[in-house]
């Protein structure tokens, strides 16, 4: 198992990606919206909030899973 330290750090480094995704995502849907509202084809900006979204639901799903990890490990190490 690895050390309370590196679980933080992964832990940290993974909030940091999911902070990065979503605003990635957001600015993707305003992109998206713009073009739509000019009359321009969404096809590839709609595929790509598509994309952002699965990518980040998977990113939001490993990082929930390091902070039940964290907190199971410092439970543990509390004993």
């Amino acid at each position: 198992m690895a050390s309370l330290s590196t679980m933080e750090r992964h832990l940290a480094e993974a909030e940091g990606r999911a902070a990065e995704g979503i605003r990635h995502l957001q600015r993707q849907r305003e992109i998206a919206s713009e073009l739509e509202r000019d009359g321009h084809d969404t096809t590839q900006s709609k595929t790509l909030c598509a994309t952002f979204e699965t990518s980040l639901a998977m990113l939001l799903a490993y990082r929930d899973r390091l902070r039940e990890e964290l907190k199971s490990a410092q439970r543990f190490a509390q004993k």
